[in-house]
C-alpha cells in the first residue's frame, strides 16, 4: 500500500476537505498539524487535532462515502501523504490479513476518540486543562489558545483565568 500513496504540501491555515465533500482520502500527518473542525452555517468548533505520525481523515465519510460533516484545516505547514478510497479497498481486497490490521485500526481510532470524547464532556473545564498539560503536551505547546478553548468549549476569557489560576499554583 505504500506504492499506492502520494504526498502534498499545504500552506498553513489552508481547508483541504471542505463540510459536505465526500472524503476519498486517507491522510498520513507526515508533518505538521491538522485541525477537524465542524460548522453549523452558526458556528465553528475544533473537534480534534492530528500531529507528526497520526492519520486523519472524516472517518465516516471515507468508510460510508457520505457528505463529511467536518472539514479539514492544516494548523501549521504540513507534509501529508494520502491515500485515495479506492486504493484502500483494493488492498484490503488483495491482503487477506489486511482486513484484520485494518479492523484494528479501526478500533484503535473509535476508542481514541472515545476517551478524548467521554473527557470533554465530563470533565470540568480546570481538569480538562490539566489533564491536556500532563497527558497531551503537544497539543498545549502547538495548537493555539483559541483553538484550544474552542476544542474543551470554553470562551478565550474562561481559558485565561484557567491559566492565571494554574500559574499561581
Amino acid at each position: 500500500m505504500v506504492d499506492m500513496c502520494s504526498s502534498v504540501r499545504i500552506k498553513k491555515h489552508s481547508n483541504f476537505l471542505l463540510c459536505c465533500d465526500v472524503a476519498d482520502k486517507m491522510y498520513f500527518v507526515a508533518e505538521g498539524l491538522v485541525m477537524q473542525r465542524y460548522d453549523d452555517g452558526e458556528r465553528e468548533k475544533a473537534v480534534s487535532f492530528h500531529f507528526d505520525g497520526d492519520f486523519v481523515t472524516s472517518h465516516e465519510s471515507f468508510l460510508n462515502q457520505t457528505p463529511s460533516e467536518f472539514y479539514l484545516r492544516t494548523i501549521e505547514d504540513s507534509t501529508l501523504l494520502y491515500w485515495e478510497r479506492k486504493d484502500y479497498i483494493n488492498f484490503l481486497k488483495e491482503k487477506s490479513n489486511a482486513v484484520l490490521a485494518s479492523l484494528s485500526f479501526v478500533n484503535e481510532l473509535f476508542y481514541q476518540e472515545f476517551r478524548a470524547k467521554s473527557r470533554l464532556l465530563t470533565y470540568p473545564a480546570e481538569k480538562l486543562y490539566t489533564y491536556l498539560i500532563t497527558e497531551e503536551p503537544k497539543l498545549i505547546q502547538r495548537v493555539p489558545l483559541t483553538y484550544i478553548a474552542e476544542y474543551m468549549g470554553i470562551t478565550n476569557e474562561y481559558l485565561s483565568r484557567i491559566r492565571r489560576k494554574l500559574a499561581s499554583h
